[in-house]
């Protein structure tokens, strides 16, 4: 299990998921150096919304355990500029991710 003396929950949960936006590349020491902040500057986005745990924000707000890192295993770490993206579209967001695009519904 994931855990580090002196790293806030949600900075261990950036860490985990690569702590860079999955879509544009931005780093979340970039984000604060900018902004002084990662506090809602970053999203943890679902790939397929359907499995997002009914108990989502509860859950992500625990500390680090084997079921919170079960459910942001269904995320990508978005910057808040590319997840504004893909909720800004009517049905589907697509971005690049790697090598090929992946679209994410929403």
């Amino acid at each position: 299990m994931l855990r580090t003396l002196g790293m806030s929950e949600k900075e261990q949960q950036l860490r985990y998921k690569g702590y860079h936006c999955a879509s544009c590349g931005v780093s979340v020491a970039e984000i604060v150096a900018r902004y002084g902040t990662f506090n809602r500057l970053t999203q943890f986005h679902h790939i397929d919304p359907k499995t997002k745990s009914k108990n989502y924000s509860n859950l992500i707000r625990r500390k680090i355990s084997s079921e919170q890192l079960d459910e942001l295993d269904k995320c990508v770490l978005l910057c808040d500029r590319c997840h504004n993206v893909i909720h800004a579209q009517e049905k589907k967001g697509m971005l690049a991710i790697g090598p090929e695009p992946r679209i994410f519904a929403v």
